[in-house]
Formats: structure tokens, sequence, C-alpha cells
């Protein structure tokens, strides 16, 4: 969504789009958080989430690009949910070396008693 679709809006669709951004931001207590943040009273926060008045313009286009922590957060758990499997994967590659280690040398002991009882 470009900033400039956030105009086209109605004021049922701002105060969905408001509450999902801000409540993401800043917990349970966005409306404070938010209107600390942007210098406007918790009173003017709350007719917007109660949908009784349309966030100002500038507000529309903070909405915008209070969107992108959000993004980040996912992108932030796909890459630790990556981590764990490589690390998973990891420990499974070192196992198997020192199977495989273990392995050859017994293999290697083998044929190395087989030779000398042949002898």
């Amino acid at each position: 969504m470009q900033p400039e679709d956030l105009l086209d809006l109605s004021p049922a669709q701002l105060t969905r789009l408001l509450h999902a951004v801000a409540s993401q931001r800043y917990g349970e207590r966005w409306q404070t958080a938010l209107a600390n943040e942007f210098g406007y009273s918790r009173r003017a926060v709350n007719m917007w989430a109660l949908g009784e008045r349309k966030p100002p313009i500038e507000m529309i286009l903070a909405l915008h690009y209070l969107q992108k922590p959000v993004q980040l957060g996912e992108i932030r758990e796909r890459a630790e949910a990556a981590k764990l499997a490589a690390d998973a994967l990891a420990a499974s590659s070192a196992q198997l070396v020192e199977e495989a280690t273990r392995l050859a040398a017994s293999s290697s002991g083998a044929r190395g008693r087989s030779g000398a009882s042949e002898s």
C-alpha cells in the first residue's frame, strides 16, 4: 500500500489500520504511546480509535511509515527461525561427521586385524 492509498480509506478502514499498526508497535497501551510520540492529546487519539473522528492527514501518512516496524518484525522472526534451523542442521551434520569418523576408524581397525590374522 502506498501512502496516497491511505487517503482513500474509509473512516472504519482507517480505524482498523490505526488499531492494528499502533497496537503492534506500542502494545496494549498504544493510544497513550501514540499520543505522546506524535504530540496529540490522548482524547484525540481515542476519538480516532473509536472512529468518531478521522485522523489528520499527517497521522494518516505516519500510519504508512508505522507499518514498517511490523514488516521488520516479521523479517526478524523469519531470520530467527532460519538461524534455529541452521543451528540444528549444523549440530546434525556434526553428529554425522562424528559417526562417519567412528565408522571409518572401526572399519580400518577391522581391516588391520583381518590383515594381521591372514599373515
